[in-house]
């Protein structure tokens, strides 16, 4: 049977733990911004929420030793977000 080299297995490790982090970032920016008006059902960000957040660690960790340069996601008014993330491959 043949099994990946083990570049290819951290490549894909690298991948999955890059996932996980964009995930978490989302998972956490969109949970915050869920407050919701008296007069509309409409989702709008937490006034503290908005503004260009950076990661700065995954797991207690410098985001470079699972290859990541840069990902930052920026909140803005009416639930509008970007994201812009940079990784080594």
């Amino acid at each position: 049977m043949n099994y990946p080299p083990d570049s290819m297995k951290a490549r894909v490790r690298t991948m999955l733990r890059s996932a996980l982090a964009i995930s978490i970032l989302l998972v956490a920016g969109l949970g915050a911004m869920s407050q919701r008006t008296d007069a509309s059902s409409r989702v709008l960000p937490s006034a503290n929420l908005l503004g260009t957040w950076k990661l700065k660690a995954v797991g207690g960790k410098d985001p470079a030793t699972i290859a990541i340069k840069l990902w930052q996601v920026e909140f803005r008014e009416q639930g509008n977000l970007d994201l812009f993330g940079i990784h080594d491959r």
